[in-house]
């Protein structure tokens, strides 16, 4: 909502004003390489309204005069309707986003504001544009005055309609140390502490290094990133469990970086930069969870482990300002990944782990939003963009009809002030 001023310092017939509310992707790309076309431009609209605001061939006199408007921001992009033979046409390929409806069949989030200077540039932008036609009593000829302004625009948190429970959160990374099957491996494992004084012949030894590494990190709060690593030994008979205290995992040095990555496409060139969030560091020990179990390889999981959740010993804070949430479209992807390098020492011996490009999914710092537009109602591109993922709006709708009762409308528990007196312009793509 907003409103539209105009200052008349003088007697002037006004012809015409309207009101333009657009999305823009632009991508301008630089590259060298013997080409007559060392630079390329993409420029992609996501979305596009439209509102006329005043047409009158009457003289207006001078004064202030003030237009209110009101454009709600569609929760999804609008499909580029492209000829095929055009020739910056953009196919579905990862991480960018395709300009067919039908491919590959997947709504199109808004993405949020952006902009990235450099050697290759790139932005997304939401401008108010007004334009007014005018013209003096004495004169013939129609002049043309526009004004406008950016609108900031955050992406809205859409991953409760694609995940599938609390269960996938993580993802697991193991690293499986010599298993004992000679004397010299036997020695190795009678280095740990609390197996020295054994004289047991371990036949098959397995001794297991685990990480979970998250798969989404949210904005909304202040959140650091919880990495829970373990340690477990399974060896064979006897077939009881037994957790040895004094056996432990020295965890000599753990460097876990998080990075943000920005890829871009313009006509057959692509470029990607990356840039470092934070890089964080540390140390600690864990146990070593000693069993012996008739399990597969297979049912690992299955065993008692003890874990040490790397946030509590680690300052793994999130420093949100310097963090945009993930998206795609379609020249300009944005995504995250995290490399993760752990230095384990076990009976004198050192063990490096190394994990690069995990990726993570940054959400949007929009809790409850989705749920408050979904509530207001939806449009018609909205609609066919929640059906794809599935999100339920249609129990809303009619919850809202039920409001009407012989033509009076119940809005005791609404505020006022999140309905305008008059209703939004309709969509013109």
């Amino acid at each position: 909502m907003g409103v539209v001023k105009f200052t008349n310092h003088a007697d002037q017939m006004i012809e015409s004003l309207t009101l333009d509310f657009q999305g823009q992707s632009k991508v301008f790309l630089h590259h060298d390489m013997g080409t007559a076309r060392p630079r390329n431009v993409s420029e992609s609209y996501l979305f596009s309204r439209h509102a006329d605001l005043h047409c009158d061939q009457g003289i207006q006199q001078k004064g202030n005069y003030f237009w209110p408007f009101a454009f709600r921001i569609p929760l999804f992009a609008a499909p580029r309707l492209l000829d095929s033979e055009f020739p910056e046409i953009f196919y579905p390929e990862l991480p960018w986003r395709g300009d067919f409806v039908n491919e590959p069949f997947t709504a199109h989030p808004l993405p949020p504001s952006m902009q990235e200077m450099g050697r290759s540039m790139c932005s997304i932008q939401y401008k108010l544009a007004a334009s007014l036609v005018y013209r003096l009593p004495a004169s013939s000829k129609s002049k043309k005055m526009q004004a406008s302004r950016t609108i900031p625009v955050q992406s809205l948190d859409m991953s409760s309609a694609t995940s599938s429970g609390p269960g996938n959160a993580y993802v697991i990374h193991r690293h499986t140390f010599p298993e004992g099957k000679s004397s010299s491996s036997q020695h190795f494992l009678h280095l740990l502490p609390g197996f020295r004084g054994e004289q047991q012949s371990y036949t098959d030894v397995k001794i297991c290094f685990s990480a979970l590494l998250p798969k989404t990190l949210n904005l909304n709060v202040r959140q650091a990133l919880s990495i829970p690593i373990c340690c477990a030994m399974k060896k064979g008979p006897p077939d009881v469990s037994v957790v040895v205290p004094r056996a432990i995992l020295e965890v000599h040095s753990a460097k876990i970086s998080l990075f943000q990555h920005t890829r871009i496409r313009a006509g057959s060139h692509s470029n990607e930069t990356v840039k470092r969030i934070f890089t964080r560091k540390g140390s600690c020990v864990i146990p070593i969870t000693r069993s012996t179990s008739k399990a597969t390889s297979n049912e690992e999981g299955e065993v008692d482990t003890t874990w040490v959740d790397l946030c509590n010993v680690i300052d793994l804070t999130v420093p949100t300002k310097s963090i945009t949430p993930s998206f795609s479209t379609y020249n300009i992807a944005r995504f995250h990944s995290l490399e993760v390098r752990f230095c384990l020492c076990l009976g004198g011996h050192k063990n490096r782990m190394v994990l690069r490009r995990v990726p993570i999914q940054v959400l949007p710092q929009t809790s409850g939003e989705l749920a408050k537009r979904l509530n207001e109602g939806l449009e018609a591109d909205d609609a066919h963009g929640c059906g794809l993922l599935g999100l339920q709006w249609r129990g809303r709708e009619e919850a809202r009809a039920a409001l009407v009762y012989d033509g009076w409308t119940f809005m005791a528990d609404v505020d006022d002030d999140l309905y305008p007196a008059f209703p939004p312009p309709a969509y013109a793509p």
